[in-house]
């Protein structure tokens, strides 16, 4: 029996930048930046850490399939919390949002599947669109 990194390996993350590449993806520790989610397939477990803002957002998803991102905390910043453009489906949940100054979650025009689920803005100048 396989165990479950050998099923799905886990690819751990120190810092913010881009994803390229299908997988399932974790930070080992609190995050400062953007993470640019650009592949189809992508997991994004945010391992119960903050991702802070440095920029104008913290994750952006464009010209992507299947994307889930979950369990985590986003603060700070200007714009949004998570963007995207150009995707099929994604599901976002179990997510906290503090001072936002735009929308916590702001997708355009999905065209698959969108699933949100157990999401908390708090102290945020929109909640979504």
């Amino acid at each position: 029996m396989k165990t479950l990194d050998q099923a799905e390996p886990h690819i751990p993350l120190s810092e913010a930048g881009s994803i390229a590449e299908a997988g399932s993806y974790y930070p080992t520790n609190p995050i400062s930046g953007t993470w640019n989610t650009q592949a189809d397939n992508v997991t994004l477990d945010l391992n119960g850490f903050t991702i802070t803002r440095e920029s104008t957002l913290a994750i952006r998803v464009s010209n992507s399939d299947k994307i889930r991102i979950f369990n985590g905390i986003i603060a700070g910043g200007t714009g949004s919390g998570i963007s995207g453009s150009a995707m099929g489906s994604i599901s976002i949940s179990d997510l906290r949002f503090f001072y936002i100054t735009g929308a916590c979650i702001e997708l355009t025009s999905p065209s698959g599947i969108l699933m949100i689920e157990r999401i908390h803005c708090h102290q945020a100048t929109r909640e979504g669109t």
